[in-house]
Order: structure tokens, then sequence, then C-alpha cells
């Protein structure tokens, strides 16, 4: 019996680190991202300063939707606005606008109401039928100017936008700015419904940005949905960027964290694969991408658990911190980049 055991334990010194050293190389090594000198001269040219006018202009514009004599209003004319905003910003960085409209009812008491996504497109030199997406919804909540959720995401887009017009990719990118999130995600399961119909190109991905503007460094200002020591053991400080990813889309989620430490400087935490088993993974436009088997991360500075004002009148664009939201866009675009070559 003492022989047998000492085997079993023998044998499982073995295993156990040869076992880590497969899964290692599947999850982490096959997925690295490596410093690219031509890469990080392209990510300098995002400005900080464009960041925060984007958010400024587009928060100022409010939401669509008001409480008026405790009854929703809708005012198109703000959603018609933030359109022409996008639109005027894109078609200034030498942009064609392609639209999808489509009807949803967002509230019971109220009638059914025309979406828009705006969709602005990059053609790749060498794949122009392969297709990464980036986006982020541009409605707010309810009576929330949405600073954080989500313009600081729109803004974002707009200035990758702007600087990825002039450089050459191997793939297609497409920017994608969906309407009517908050009230359902619509934007994003028409498009998803659409790509799916459409067998002339091939949509490989999507990285969906979620509020990326808000940081804190006060102590115990980080909450999480889960937390377990050693295992799942987010930071306790909200000064970190986090991302949201199922088992499929890990090697994207791998290569932000890279992108994040090599040419952001930032902190970082992800739900790399826990992501797809939460209750909270449904929270935004990466959601309806896994639902048809697309890969799929969210970028995200963890909206209210983190932020107090999420989805409140007081998300406004001087609260947030837009050294940390110009580390992020670094970040992703140097993600972006590293993915389309």
């Amino acid at each position: 019996m003492v022989r047998i055991l000492k085997s079993k334990k023998f044998y499982l010194a073995i295993f156990i680190p040869l076992l880590s050293s497969i899964l290692f190389y599947f999850l982490v090594v096959q997925s690295s991202l490596t410093f690219s000198t031509e890469i990080n001269k392209q990510v300098q040219f995002i400005n900080k300063e464009k960041l925060k006018k984007h958010v400024k202009h587009l928060s100022e514009i409010g939401s669509r939707l008001t409480l008026k004599l405790e009854k929703p209003h809708y005012d198109k004319n703000k959603r018609d606005q933030k359109i022409e905003y996008i639109t005027n910003e894109l078609k200034a960085s030498g942009y064609a606008i392609t639209k999808e409209e489509f009807k949803k009812v967002i509230r019971p008491e109220l009638p059914a109401v025309i979406g828009v996504n705006l969709f602005a497109t990059k053609i790749g030199s060498k794949q122009p039928k392969n297709i990464i997406e980036i986006g982020a919804h541009y409605d707010t909540r309810m009576d929330s100017p949405g600073a954080d959720d989500n313009c600081s995401g729109i803004s974002a887009l707009l200035e990758i936008a702007h600087n990825l017009k002039v450089i050459q990719t191997n793939k297609t990118i497409r920017i994608c700015f969906f309407d009517l999130e908050e009230y359902g995600l619509y934007g994003s399961r028409e498009h998803v419904r659409r790509i799916k119909e459409n067998t002339n190109e091939t949509v490989e991905e999507i990285i969906v940005l979620e509020m990326i503007g808000y940081s804190s460094d006060k102590e115990k200002s980080q909450k999480t949905p889960i937390r377990i020591p050693l295992f799942v053991d987010p930071p306790e400080t909200g000064n970190f960027i986090s991302l949201m990813s199922n088992w499929d889309s890990r090697d994207i989620a791998y290569q932000f964290e890279d992108a994040a430490k090599i040419y952001g400087k930032l902190p970082f935490f992800g739900l790399k694969i826990l992501g797809g088993f939460l209750k909270e993974k449904d929270r935004s436009d990466h959601y309806p991408y896994w639902l048809s088997n697309y890969k799929a991360i969210m970028i995200t500075d963890t909206a209210n658990f983190r932020n107090h004002h999420y989805h409140q009148k007081t998300d406004v664009y001087t609260t947030l911190n837009y050294d940390f939201m110009h580390k992020v866009t670094i970040s992703i675009y140097a993600l972006l980049l590293h993915r389309s070559k």
C-alpha cells in the first residue's frame, strides 16, 4: 500500500506540471502578442484631447429618452444629433457611412421606434472579405448623459477610425456604432442577424467597448460579481481595465492583456474563460455574437462595479479620467492592428 501511494504521488508530481505546461502553451503562448515598432509608432497618434472633446459633445446632447410628468418621452431629435456628429466625424476622416435600420418597441408605453446602426469600413489590402469588427453602442439610459456609458466607447471608436484611415491593414476592419443597446441589445442583435445571412464575407470577431473612461485610485473602490481567492481575485482598487471573454474568444483576450501591458502601460484584469458562465455575461453587445458562435470580447471599466454614476444623471464628462481612457484606447488600437495584420 505504501508503495502504491508513493507511486501515485510520483505520477502526480509529473502529471500536474506537465498538464499545467500544456494548458499554458495552448491558452497563453499560442495567443501571445509581441512588440511591434511600427504599431507602437501608430498608437502614439491617439489624441487624449480629442477623446475628451468627443465625450463632452456627445454627452451634452443627452439621452433621447427622458421622463416628463412621470412618463417616458422619446426625443428623436437627440438621436439624430448623435448620428449627425458621428457621421460628420467619420466623413471628415474620409469614410463612407452605411446604415442598418430596424423597428423595435423599447418601452410598452411608447410606440415602436426606428433604431439606426452606423458603420465605417476600412477595406483590407490582402484579405478584404475577412472582417474584424470593433464596436460600441451610442444610445444612453433614460435621463443619463452617458459620458462613460457609452460616450467613452464611441469616442475611442472615432479616434481609432481617424488614425486607422491612413494606414494599411491586411484584413478589413468594420467600425460599428450600435443603437438601442440599453433596451435589449437590439442594434447588435439586428446586425448579427444580417451578417449571418451574408455569405459574401466572413466576420471573424468583434471587440466591444463598453464604458472605458472611469477609474479610481481609492482603496476598496472596486467591486466584483465574483471573487474566489487565488482563482478569480480582481484588485480592490478600481484603476485597471477589465475584459470579458468566453472560451472561444480567449486568444483575443490574452492578446488584449499583452497590448495593455506592452503599449498602454496599463493595469488589467480579465475574466477570460469564466466570463461566459457569469450571470452578467449578457450585459453588452458582445453577447449576440456569442449566441451565434462568433468570437467576441468586451472591454470595460466594469460599469456599476466601480462607477457610482452608472445610469445616473451624474454620468457627465467631468467625472472621467482621460489619462486612463487614453491608455485604454491605445491598448485597444494596438490589439486591433495586431489582429488585422
